[in-house]
Order: structure tokens, then C-alpha cells, then sequence
């Protein structure tokens, strides 16, 4: 597998991330590039509906598009030729490619990685899931936040797929979101224009993703630009005050945060 794009022109890539870590944000960003075609977890369908679903959860059957169906068609969709893009940029969560080894991550694209700090993650899942009544996404399993194998992923990405693949934090990213995408896009190839950071709601964005999984999709729909916060919080610096947390996750954030202090330690900082 390699890094090659489909032609000299256009921009491939996927990024890769966590649960919960505003990766949703960042496809809206990009999906206002000028003449762009967007992907929203295309692996999620065979991995948690398909045939071969791989997912722990016990879910309310949704309308599985045939193209997306299976993990040998997902990877089709991601190596069909896309005439006149300028950019193809995907979103996935790293666990649900990871069927057979990841054997059907895509070839001919460049990768990124998104991390966020796993007391927020985790803290993220339980709003969404105490929202999602009567779906299968309406309890935690906390194996599912795995730092180690995301960890692992990144060394395969790094090794085998995109030697230069450019990972960052989802804090450094609310702190300076225009800073960050413009060192990203610059990474990558990508005009950066204001419209990545600044646009009118749109509610097709995302409109058949939505049918399936409304409440993680509902707050970027309705937005109008990306979220700032400059005094953000390093939680590494200043660790969270979890005296209140059930055991399962305290021992969950203890668990994940060795392996995610070693992907923040390999971060693009805004200040690098």
C-alpha cells in the first residue's frame, strides 16, 4: 500500500481518528473546498451492519446502501475515479477499517490522524449514547476507546502508508482552528480558503448519514463555523478531576492515557 494520489492534481486523503474527537467538524471543513467530494465513515456500514459486521453492539437495523455493503465495496467506492476533484477527503474511525488486518484500507491516498485527550472522548460517548434511546448505541463499552490499538494503527500509517502523515490534537485545533488548517491544508496540498472555517447551515450535509445516526450529526448541521476556544484547557498539564467518575471510567481514562500521551508527544503543534 502506498501514498500515491490518483493523479497530479488531485488531493486524496483520509483521516483517521477516535470516537468523538470532532472529526465531524473537520469533514465540514473540508467539504467547502472548491469542487471536493466528501465521505462520511464509509466503513461503518460493513462494520457495524453488514454481513460481516464487526461491531460489539446490538443495533436497530438501518437501510445499508448496496455500494457500502460490504468491505471489498467500500474500498471500490474509495478507488473509483473522481473526475474533476480537486480533493477526495474521508473521515473514518481507525477501528471500523481494521477488519482482516486492514486489509481494505484504500491505496492511493494520504493519511492524517486525529487524537483528542480520553477524558473527553470518553466524557463525549456518554452524553451521545444517553441520547441514543433504543438504537444499540445507547450504552457504553468502554473497550471500545483503545488508545493502544489506535496507537498501533499510527505506526502502520506511518510505516507502511504515509511516512509523512500529519497528526494533531483536537484541542490545539479548537484553540486556533484557522492556525491549524491552514499548517494542514499546506501539509497536504489544499487551498485553504475562510470558507473551511466560516459557512452557512446546511441541512443536506450529511443528509442520508443522518437517517442512521441523527444525534452525533445534529450540532455540525446546524453550526455556522467552527468552534473556538483559545484558553482550552491541557488536560495533560492540568489533569481532569475525575473524583466524581464511576470506577469504569476512571480505570478507562488510565488505561488509554499512556498511549495517547504518546501520539500527543508526535502531534504538529501549532507552535512546531
Amino acid at each position: 500500500m502506498t501514498a500515491e494520489v490518483a493523479s497530479e492534481n488531485q488531493v486524496r486523503l483520509i483521516q483517521w481518528s477516535m470516537m468523538r474527537s470532532l472529526s465531524t467538524t473537520l469533514l465540514r471543513c473540508f467539504s467547502n473546498v472548491e469542487n471536493s467530494a466528501t465521505f462520511c465513515e464509509p466503513f461503518t456500514f460493513p462494520y457495524n451492519f453488514g454481513d460481516d459486521a464487526r461491531t460489539r453492539r446490538k443495533l436497530t437495523p438501518v437501510p445499508v446502501p448496496a455500494n457500502l455493503s460490504t468491505y471489498p465495496k467500500v474500498k471500490q467506492v474509495y478507488e473509483a475515479e473522481y473526475p474533476g476533484k480537486s480533493l477526495v477527503f474521508a473521515k473514518e474511525m481507525y477501528f471500523q477499517a481494521a477488519a482482516d488486518n486492514y486489509k481494505y484500507v484504500p491505496e492511493g491516498y494520504r493519511h492524517a490522524c486525529l487524537i483528542r485527550h480520553p477524558y473527553k472522548v470518553i466524557k463525549s460517548v456518554e452524553r451521545a449514547v444517553a441520547k441514543n434511546v433504543n438504537t444499540g448505541f445507547d450504552y457504553m463499552i468502554w473497550e471500545d476507546v483503545d488508545y493502544e490499538a489506535f496507537r498501533n494503527f499510527w505506526t502502520i500509517v506511518k510505516k507502511q502508508l504515509d511516512p509523512n502523515a500529519f497528526i494533531f490534537d483536537a484541542d490545539d485545533f479548537i484553540r486556533d482552528p484557522e492556525r491549524l488548517l491552514m499548517r494542514y491544508c499546506n501539509h497536504y496540498g489544499i487551498k485553504y480558503t475562510d470558507k473551511m472555517i466560516n459557512w452557512e447551515s446546511d441541512p443536506n450535509f450529511l443528509k442520508m448519514e443522518r437517517k442512521c445516526f441523527q444525534i452525533f450529526f445534529d450540532d455540525i448541521v446546524s453550526s455556522h463555523r467552527v468552534r473556538s476556544d483559545p484558553n482550552v484547557v491541557d488536560l495533560i498539564k492540568h489533569p481532569p478531576d475525575m473524583s466524581n467518575e464511576c470506577e469504569e471510567f476512571v480505570k478507562c481514562v488510565e488505561r488509554n492515557l499512556p498511549f495517547y500521551k504518546k501520539l500527543y508527544d508526535e502531534r504538529a503543534s501549532l507552535f512546531g
